[in-house]
């Protein structure tokens, strides 16, 4: 049984082909990190994977069932959750109320929606933040709310995009932290993310693209050694 798959994955926007034939298979329980340069096509993978884009052509697979064309929160209901690049809390709520929000997703009442939040907010370390207004939330608690939101609507497969901008180095810590504690969880992640530290810290595997297609793949160490990626993405003084 495959877990998760997406084969030869097609995206064009008028003439652009923003992601062309990208394949690449996740294991369950594992933390597959996506890297390329800005523009290389991660979040329109993201976007195709979840729902928000149908793909040209190419197909994808969760647990064994087609969802590519399935709505978002048909996806959702199967335990397939994202987060955003640009985190959009519903700011004038508080954070308790932000993650019952969410776990409506899987709660049919709001006793039931509530002890989740809480129990989701505990698991994330919201705690301190459970009666704040999500628009006084610093960048990092933002960012953490955003993950809290996606954990409480139970998924099986979380995809991460760009979780750690705009942290500093405590804070990017904490959130590796956070990613390790969801993955011992028993929730798999693809992961999104520019700060190498990041990837070479926390993933199992790791896909390389570059202007919609696939450059490489393999272990954090193997991908950053490769010609391709060190040429495309990380530049020489990187790889010295």
């Amino acid at each position: 049984m495959s877990f998760f798959r997406a084969d030869n994955l097609v995206k064009h926007f008028g003439g652009l082909a923003a992601v062309n034939g990208v394949s690449f298979e996740v294991n369950e329980g594992e933390i597959f990190g996506l890297i390329g340069p800005n523009g290389s096509g991660k979040t329109t993978l993201f976007n195709l994977i979840s729902g928000f884009y149908k793909p040209t052509s190419g197909e994808v697979y969760f647990m064994d069932r087609r969802i590519d064309g399935l709505k978002p929160h048909k996806i959702n209901r199967l335990g397939l959750v994202r987060t955003f690049q640009v985190v959009r809390p519903l700011k004038r709520m508080t954070v308790e109320d932000n993650v019952i929000a969410a776990a409506f997703a899987q709660s049919g009442s709001l006793r039931e929606a509530r002890r989740i939040a809480l129990e989701t907010i505990e698991f994330c370390g919201l705690g301190r933040c459970k009666d704040m207004l999500a628009k006084s939330l610093t960048i990092g608690d933002r960012k953490r709310l955003e993950i809290t939101r996606a954990m409480a609507t139970g998924p099986k497969l979380i995809l991460l995009d760009e979780t750690f901008a705009g942290l500093n180095p405590s804070e990017q810590d904490e959130a590796i932290g956070l990613i390790r504690k969801i993955k011992a969880s028993g929730v798999t992640i693809i992961i999104v993310e520019h700060i190498m530290k990041v990837i070479m810290t926390i993933s199992d595997r790791v896909h390389a693209i570059n202007f919609g297609q696939t450059l490489t793949e393999g272990t954090p160490s193997q991908v950053v050694s490769n010609p391709g990626v060190v040429e495309a993405y990380l530049g020489e003084a990187y790889h010295a």
